[in-house]
């Protein structure tokens, strides 16, 4: 979650403050079971409220300990259920989509953007053959989307899934986010070495 954010330039490096907005004396959950815990704040995983009963998402995921009881040691998975999650959720494709509008005003050349984008994700340049699947896999996604006239359903964060049709600028947006989604779902970016 926290290189997601950082690689992104999402981060919110602030220290101390409140986990939970509440007031003193205020409870997490009142009577009526309203939950105050907010999971939509861009600080460190370590700044994020721990509810017991109401754990983050990707904290379940990927493996969190129980905060019921004190744990020494914890399990490490690799499943599927991790993999839909990150591809899914709602921090990657807004991360993905901020990245990909930076991505696109600062360069105009694409091997420079490509460049600039592994070496912010995997923290290495693009070998040959990644190149070469990377470039067509943008060209062929622009090529698709100008050739639809109809409105297209495009998954993004700020406009849940509303029927768009879009401009050239704005669809290869959207092919860079979609190849920083995947990028940032690899072993590469997933697993320290």
């Amino acid at each position: 979650r926290d290189s997601i954010l950082v690689v992104c330039g999402n981060i919110d490096n602030s220290l101390g403050g409140k986990t939970v907005p509440l007031r003193n004396r205020q409870f997490v959950f009142d009577h009526t079971s309203i939950d105050h815990t907010k999971y939509d704040s861009h600080r460190r995983s370590l700044y994020l409220p721990i509810i017991r009963n109401n754990l983050y998402t990707l904290f379940e995921q990927f493996d969190f300990p129980d905060p019921t009881m004190p744990t020494g040691w914890r399990h490490s998975t690799t499943v599927a259920p991790q993999a839909l999650l990150l591809l899914n959720s709602d921090l990657l494709v807004e991360s993905a989509e901020r990245l990909a509008s930076d991505l696109v005003s600062v360069h105009s050349d694409d091997e420079m953007r490509l460049c600039d984008l592994f070496q912010r994700i995997l923290a290495r340049p693009p070998t040959q053959l990644e190149s070469q699947q990377c470039h067509p896999f943008l060209s062929q996604f622009d090529q698709r989307s100008s050739e639809l006239s109809a409105p297209v359903e495009i998954k993004s964060a700020s406009s849940n899934s509303q029927l768009q049709t879009g401009t050239a600028a704005q669809s290869e947006e959207r092919a860079w986010a979609l190849l920083i989604q995947s990028l940032m779902a690899t072993n590469d970016f997933l697993y320290v070495n």
